[in-house]
């Protein structure tokens, strides 16, 4: 969804752009390349890495086919490559042309898992799980992560195309993990155009249309697979089991996967609701209508949530990483990673109302930082710099 974002907000700029995905997307008319990737591919694909090492084992036939339309744009921008659909020597050849290159996790400097091992202070708990937090793009039997981070980065060295951070945070992360002499900039996600954010009254109704309790206290935790551990469901059930229940209150989990969480809450006897998946829409309702978002995340590059639930208007209680202070802007209640405790005395915090914040300007205050322009207006800057450092390395070379 976050390359679909830029590509309209840019085509908004004038920009003519397409957009080449691995399966059929909705996109904009008429600017769609498809590899047309099958779901039997995706699963040889899946197998083939998993047991071989080997990127988009069955998709060079479909790749052979797409690489010769490439040559017709006069750049290209690459989103998130990894996975079973890509074999690296189509990386090369991509990064062989003027190339921005937005990097959304670690992939590209861990060789293998999305994210690497939390830094030493936040381990607690998770070291034991590391080999199994990364579902999405599952750990092979044989770990081949090194020689493929040795490869990314020769790759990098080679044709040094434009690199984007999504946070500041997740900048200085891979500038510390060995991207320190890579051509890099920050351009965080855009996601607002300019709506005023929902008042106290909409915030109302919005809750009334969800049928969710009036009466009582409303927590929301979200992960897109509620079980993995390094988006903190455990810590969140285990904090609700400590509140008070003189004050009446009610949690609500949305995601896919959430098997285990699923058994502890009915082992504790809490009142937790599981919404399943949702929509993006629905999503921006659930924000609207909850009191308290908590997050107890041990890593992100960006926490997107985050922005969204302050751009609704409810508190926000989420861990005490450097990425979520700086998309937060201190408009966040912090705990240490891991702290069940001091988690369980944030929310009886709010749930006792001694927060006076104006949460309405906070929310358009969320909304003007994160604004789809803005952020398209960073990546045609950086598309242009692409575009004139490879006109001045043809020149030098011709």
């Amino acid at each position: 969804m976050s390359a679909l974002n830029i590509q309209e907000t840019v085509a908004d700029l004038g920009i003519d752009t397409w957009m080449l995905s691995a399966r059929d997307a909705q996109c904009l008319e008429r600017k769609l390349l498809s590899l047309n990737e099958s779901e039997s591919r995706l699963r040889v694909n899946a197998l083939a890495y998993r047991l071989l090492g080997v990127d988009g084992f069955a998709n060079r036939v479909l790749w052979k086919k797409i690489l010769p339309r490439l040559k017709e744009f006069d750049l290209i921008h690459l989103h998130n490559v990894h996975g079973y659909y890509m074999p690296l020597d189509v990386l090369q050849v991509i990064l062989s042309r003027p190339c921005v290159w937005t990097l959304h996790d670690f992939w590209i400097v861990t060789g293998g898992p999305g994210f690497p091992p939390p830094p030493f202070e936040n381990r607690r708990g998770v070291e034991r799980f590391f080999p199994f937090v990364n579902f999405r793009y599952p750990a092979e039997l044989i770990d081949r992560s090194r020689k493929r981070r040795r490869l990314l980065f020769a790759l990098i060295r080679e044709h040094q195309p434009s690199l984007v951070a999504v946070s500041h945070a997740m900048a200085g992360r891979l500038k510390s993990m060995g991207l320190h002499q890579a051509n890099m900039t920050v351009i965080q996600h855009g996601l607002y155009d300019g709506d005023p954010a929902p008042s106290a009254t909409e915030r109302e109704r919005t809750r009334q249309k969800k049928g969710w309790p009036m009466d009582r206290h409303v927590f929301l935790f979200t992960s897109a697979q509620v079980d993995n551990p390094v988006k903190g469901c455990d810590l969140f059930i285990r904090a609700l089991n400590g509140l008070s229940t003189e004050i009446p209150w009610v949690a609500y989990v949305v995601g896919d996967k959430s098997e285990v969480a699923r058994k502890k809450v009915e082992e504790l006897g809490l009142d937790v609701r599981f919404l399943g998946k949702v929509s993006e829409s629905e999503m921006g309702e659930l924000f609207c209508a909850c009191d308290t978002y908590v997050t107890p995340t041990l890593d992100e590059t960006f926490g997107r949530t985050v922005v969204e639930a302050l751009a609704e208007g409810p508190k926000v209680v989420c861990t005490d990483l450097p990425v979520l202070r700086e998309v937060s802007g201190g408009h966040a209640i912090y705990f240490p990673p891991g702290d069940v405790a001091t988690l369980c005395k944030e929310m009886l915090t709010v749930l006792q109302g001694s927060m006076t914040e104006d949460r309405h300007n906070i929310a358009n205050e969320i909304r003007s930082r994160f604004s789809r322009m803005r952020m398209a207006q960073k990546y045609v800057s950086t598309y242009q710099a692409e575009i004139e450092k490879s006109e001045r390395s043809n020149g030098n070379s011709d």
